[in-house]
């Protein structure tokens, strides 16, 4: 039977629980968005039966890279703050990105490992600013070879 102080403590640990399931869950979705965005962006507009990019093509591409450019931006705040509340609020990683785990539990030999949802924070904070800039540096690339209109 649980006793009355221990309820509080289990009430306190389903609440991290579904509090880290729910940030995995949406912080995933983030970067599974990010993933098509980037691919559709990436992948070659439509082309006329010349071989030349029609009209409707550079169209049908601005629109996914300009989608991949603020999801990458967006991926890169959230990973930053999420680094943040690692670093800062919950301590699992220290401020030089060295993982923190707590002490193990007295008279075993447990150690902590860094679970998903840390692996993907340290990971998007480190890959999420490089393609904002390859995909800022693409759209300011295409924009300046783009011959004007006639």
């Amino acid at each position: 039977m649980i006793a009355h102080g221990d309820l509080g403590n289990v009430a306190i640990t389903i609440v991290g629980y579904l509090r880290s399931v729910l940030l995995f869950t949406f912080y995933g979705s983030v970067m599974g968005a990010l993933i098509v965005a980037v691919y559709s962006a990436l992948v070659s507009g439509r082309q006329s039966p010349t071989g030349e990019p029609s009209e409707t093509g550079v169209k049908h591409m601005k629109s996914p890279l300009r989608k991949a450019l603020w999801g990458s931006g967006l991926l890169w705040v959230l990973s930053w703050f999420a680094l943040y509340l690692e670093i800062y609020r919950w301590h699992h990683v220290t401020p030089s990105l060295h993982l923190s785990p707590p002490a193990p539990p007295p008279g075993t030999d447990i150690q902590a490992r860094p679970g998903e949802f840390l692996i993907a924070v340290l990971g998007s904070s480190a890959l999420a600013p490089a393609v904002f800039v390859v995909l800022l540096l693409r759209e300011s690339l295409r924009a300046l070879v783009r011959p004007p209109k006639a």
